[in-house]
């Protein structure tokens, strides 16, 4: 007669738990090298104020120094953005240019 097996041995539990662990270090240290976004990049403002613009609904103006001059964009309650060429977005998403 052959009885069923039901269960895990310490040992499978061991290996699980070892793998477990090792994913665990990899993940955290991948996590760590994330660098965070300038928050006063022409970029992220840009993002944050279409954000806005959404939620709100309602039109938001900004004007942004870039290369030494003042840039003007303006983003749109629909999420469109229209802006000066320096920001280089991409008008009907507001996501920069692929370049």
């Amino acid at each position: 007669m052959m009885s069923l097996r039901r269960g895990v041995t310490l040992v499978e539990l061991l290996v699980t738990l070892a793998i477990l662990g090792i994913l665990a270090s990899v993940t955290t240290t991948a996590a760590r090298r994330i660098e965070r976004p300038d928050p006063l990049a022409p970029a992220t403002v840009l993002s944050d104020s279409v954000t806005a613009a959404i939620a709100q609904a309602r039109v938001i103006t900004i004007a942004l120094p870039v290369g030494g001059k003042i840039v003007y964009a303006v983003a749109l309650p629909s999420g469109a953005v229209v802006a000066d060429s320096a920001f280089d977005v991409d008008a009907f998403t507001g996501r920069r240019n692929a370049r």
